[in-house]
């Protein structure tokens, strides 16, 4: 048998095997929606039950606003970008829970600080002095501006987002957590993270918003590569390299995680830099790269 032969045969093998796994996920995807759509919409008060048992049971009615945000996220990306879910429930079901955080989530609007807990009719339980139930709250009305094509969707989207960079950069004291002068200097990898998946979204497709984060986007950037080119990481087989003319991070299995050459706990769960990898590299890629 000769080489090219040979060679059209496995990528035969590796384009059925491609398809097979496209069909299961597809599959998967298709349970876990019906799943929460079956179970987890509040009728009677609106937002989502996101404690749920293997069977759908609610076993706690406690509504966490960055899961809020992220199921209203979820079901506006999936209502744009596959026309199997491009229906009229999902979509409604969003806006519902859109409208449970536009209600609820802000502790004293117009303030724009947010609850992390809320009970199931909406009245604060518990308050966090960090960014992340604003992130989420933010991605929510950005996606259901793209959904509905509602401006107040998106304004409440760009307000929130100016609020975040002000707290990151500027003055944190909005958080509730004051600066002292024996707290030692740390900076959090989770918060350029999160900045960074924000600006990837609200510059979607909008070349004034993806003008306005540019210089934002680098700085998470940079900050991001100071914590995953420390020295420590060097022996769990990290390292960077330079892709699409930025520094970025190298894609070479690993003994650590027979994938991406990214760090893993000692049980050889992937630690929170699995997470950012593609991320990375989408923001890093030239416009003309639409991924794999």
């Amino acid at each position: 048998m000769s080489k090219g032969l040979r060679a059209r045969q496995d990528m035969e093998k590796e384009r059925e095997t491609l398809q097979a796994w496209k069909e299961r996920v597809g599959q998967e995807l298709d349970r876990v929606v019906a799943f929460w759509m079956e179970h987890s919409h509040d009728q009677e008060h609106g937002g989502f039950f996101t404690c749920l048992g293997r069977e759908g049971r609610v076993y706690d009615d406690l509504k966490y606003v960055w899961l809020q945000g992220r199921q209203v996220w979820m079901y506006c990306r999936l209502y744009r970008t596959f026309q199997r879910f491009h229906h009229s429930q999902l979509l409604n079901a969003a806006k519902a829970g859109g409208e449970f955080l536009l209600r609820y989530a802000r502790l004293a609007p117009p303030g724009k600080k947010c609850a992390f807990v809320l009970t199931r009719d909406g009245r604060p339980v518990k308050v966090q002095r960090t960014i992340f139930s604003e992130c989420f709250y933010t991605m929510a009305m950005n996606e259901l501006w793209r959904a509905t094509g509602e401006v107040r969707y998106q304004t409440e989207a760009v307000e929130m987002m100016d609020q975040i960079v002000h707290w990151v950069r500027e003055d944190a004291s909005g958080l509730g957590r004051p600066q002292l002068q024996g707290a030692p200097t740390a900076e959090p990898m989770a918060v350029p993270m999160m900045l960074l998946n924000l600006v990837e979204q609200l510059g979607e497709a909008d070349e004034e918003l993806a003008g306005k984060y540019t210089e934002l986007g680098d700085w998470c950037a940079q900050r991001i590569l100071q914590h995953v080119q420390a020295t420590h990481w060097r022996p769990a087989g990290f390292c960077s390299v330079i892709a699409f003319g930025k520094a970025t991070l190298n894609f070479e299995p690993t003994w650590l995680t027979s994938s991406c050459c990214c760090p893993s706990a000692p049980d050889g769960t992937l630690t929170m830099e699995a997470s950012f990898t593609s991320r990375m590299l989408m923001t890093s890629a030239p416009p003309s790269w639409s991924g794999p």
